[in-house]
C-alpha cells in the first residue's frame, strides 16, 4: 500500500480477478471445444463399431472416459473381425432326434390280458372301502384299511 488507499487495492484486485476469471472462461471453452474433437475423432475412428443410432451414447462415453470406452470398442472390433479373418467355423453335422418310433414295443405287464383272481379282486375292493372310509371319517388310511378288511373279510 505504497500510498495507495484501500478502495483503490480493492478495485485493483477485482480487476485483477474478473481478468482471471474472463481467463478461466476463456481456457474451459478451449477445453471443451478440444474433449468435443477429441470425442469426434473417437467416433469416427470406430465408426465401423458403432452404429448411427448410438453415436450420442458412445460420445457420451468418450467424454466421461476415453480410455475405457476406447479399449472396450477395440475389443468388440477384435471380435468382429475375428470371425472374418480366420477360418471357417467347422460345421457340425445335425444329430438325429430319437424318435419313440422306431423304438420296440414293451412287453405286456405281467397282469395285463388276464383274469384277475379272487384273491386280487378281494385286495382292490378292501383298498376301495378302506380310501373310501378314510376319506369320510378322516383317520389314517392305515386305519381305515383295517377297518375295511374286518368289513369285508368278516
Amino acid at each position: 500500500m505504497n500510498g495507495e488507499s484501500v478502495e483503490e487495492v480493492v478495485a485493483a484486485l477485482e480487476n485483477e480477478l474478473a481478468l482471471e476469471r474472463a481467463k478461466n472462461a476463456v481456457l474451459l471453452e478451449k477445453l471443451l471445444a478440444t474433449e468435443d474433437e477429441m470425442a469426434d475423432t473417437r467416433l469416427s475412428e470406430f465408426a465401423d463399431v458403432i452404429p448411427n443410432e448410438d453415436r450420442e451414447y458412445w460420445r457420451g462415453q468418450f467424454l466421461e472416459n476415453s480410455k475405457a470406452a476406447s479399449e472396450f470398442l477395440g475389443r468388440l472390433r477384435n471380435r468382429i473381425e475375428a470371425p472374418a479373418g480366420g477360418a471357417a467355423p467347422v460345421k457340425q453335422t445335425p444329430r438325429p432326434m430319437h424318435n419313440r418310433a422306431a423304438a420296440p414295443m414293451p412287453k405286456s405287464s405281467p397282469g395285463a390280458g388276464v383274469v384277475p383272481s379272487a384273491e386280487q379282486d378281494l385286495a382292490a375292493k378292501i383298498r376301495n372301502r378302506a380310501q373310501e372310509i378314510a376319506n369320510r371319517d378322516r383317520i389314517s388310511f392305515t386305519a381305515a384299511f383295517s377297518r375295511a378288511e374286518r368289513e369285508l373279510r368278516g
